[in-house]
C-alpha cells in the first residue's frame, strides 16, 4: 500500500508539474506566434513637412517612415493602412489627391502644394543683420518651417523700429530696400511649423509571409495546450483509478 500511495503520490505531482509548466510555456508560444502572423502596427508617428519658400507645402522632399520594407517584404508585404493627419489626429490628408505612398519602399511625397494638416504658429526671437547680401532666419532650417506671418525688427544700437519699407522677405531671406544698412538688427517673428502624424502597418521581423504558413503558427498554441491538458488528465485519472474512486 505503502508503495501504491509512493506511485500515486508522484503521478498526482507529475500533473501539476506538467500543468504548471504548461501554463509558463503556451504564453511564450503565443507570444511568439503572434509575432510571426500579425504586423506591426505604428500610431502617430511624428513628421515634420517641409514648405517651399513660399509656404507652400515642399512637393519635391521625400519622407522616409521609420519602419521601412527590407528584402523580401519590399515585394510581398510592403507598407499598408496608410494615414496622414494632423498632430490632434485629425484633418486627414488624401492619397493620389494630396500625396502618393511608394509602399514597398515605405516613403512617401507631397503632391498638393497647397494641402495642410493644420499649422501650428511659433515665435522666434534671433539677432542678425540687415544689408543686400541677406540674412536667412535661423529657424527656417528647420523641418516643416513655412514663410513668416509676422516679422518685426529694430535696430540694436539705438532700439528704433526698422520699417516695412526699408527692407524685403522672399520666403526665409532678408534683405535692406534702401542704401541704408545695418550691421546688428533684433529679428522677431511668426512662422508656421507643419507637424503630422502617420499611421501604419508593416511586417515585423521573422513575419511570416505565407498565409498557410499563419494559419499552422496560429494554431499551435491550441494544439500544444490540448497535448499539456490531455497529459495532465490522464495522470488525474490515473491517481483517481489508484484511489478506486472512479
Amino acid at each position: 500500500m505503502a508503495d501504491k500511495s509512493l506511485g500515486t503520490t508522484g503521478k498526482l505531482i507529475l500533473a501539476f508539474v506538467t500543468l504548471l509548466i504548461g501554463a509558463v510555456l503556451i504564453g511564450s508560444i503565443a507570444t511568439e506566434g503572434q509575432a510571426r502572423t500579425a504586423k506591426g502596427l505604428v500610431l502617430d508617428e511624428v513628421t515634420k513637412l517641409y514648405s517651399n519658400a513660399v509656404g507652400n507645402m515642399n512637393t519635391t522632399r521625400v519622407y522616409t517612415l521609420t519602419n521601412t520594407p527590407e528584402g523580401w517584404e519590399k515585394e510581398d508585404c510592403p507598407i499598408e493602412s496608410f494615414v496622414v493627419t494632423n498632430s490632434s489626429g485629425g484633418n486627414a490628408l488624401a492619397s493620389g489627391t494630396d500625396y502618393t505612398l511608394t509602399k514597398g519602399a515605405g516613403t512617401f511625397v507631397m503632391i498638393n502644394s497647397t494641402a495642410s494638416v493644420g499649422y501650428i504658429p511659433r515665435t522666434a526671437n534671433e539677432t542678425g543683420f540687415l544689408n543686400n547680401s541677406g540674412y536667412t532666419l535661423a529657424d527656417s532650417t528647420k523641418s516643416g518651417f513655412a514663410a513668416p506671418v509676422t516679422i518685426s525688427i529694430t535696430n540694436t544700437t539705438d532700439g528704433k523700429t526698422i520699417i516695412a519699407a526699408n527692407y524685403t522677405l522672399t520666403g526665409n531671406v532678408l534683405k535692406n530696400a534702401t542704401a541704408e544698412q545695418w550691421a546688428s538688427v533684433k529679428i522677431t517673428y511668426t512662422y508656421q511649423y507643419n507637424n503630422a502624424l502617420v499611421d501604419y502597418t508593416y511586417c515585423n521581423e521573422g513575419y511570416m509571409d505565407s498565409s498557410w504558413g499563419r494559419t499552422v503558427i496560429n494554431l499551435v498554441p491550441g494544439f500544444f495546450a490540448l497535448a499539456i491538458l490531455g497529459a495532465s488528465l490522464l495522470l488525474f485519472y490515473s491517481v483517481a483509478k489508484d484511489f478506486d474512486i472512479i
